[in-house]
């Protein structure tokens, strides 16, 4: 965890302006290997809170993937399931 006032080397040219979320899978080099649901849902509870605290909206488009900003940066793979953490992030705003 870095803290906010650190910077994070996540993303390249967007480690300045964007949060960034490292999961941990059960075998690295199983590049379909899933999240589980405790991750998911830990995720959502920390996006949420980040979310109130700098005042962003947890939408699609403010909720990239590395491969969406960083093109050559697949390392979730496709193991990484969005509909299930916007389902959790739904979830926490109940």
């Amino acid at each position: 965890m870095v803290p906010p006032n650190r910077q994070a080397w996540h993303a390249r040219s967007y480690n300045a302006t964007h949060l960034g979320i490292e999961f941990v899978k059960r075998d690295p080099s199983v590049y379909t290997d899933v999240l589980t649901d405790e991750q998911y849902r830990t995720a959502a509870w920390w996006l949420r809170g980040q979310s109130e605290r700098w005042g962003f909206p947890l939408t699609h488009e403010t909720l990239p993937e590395h491969r969406d900003i960083q093109g050559d940066k697949i390392d979730i793979g496709s193991g990484f399931d969005r509909s299930r953490l916007e389902w959790w992030i739904n979830r926490f705003a109940q």
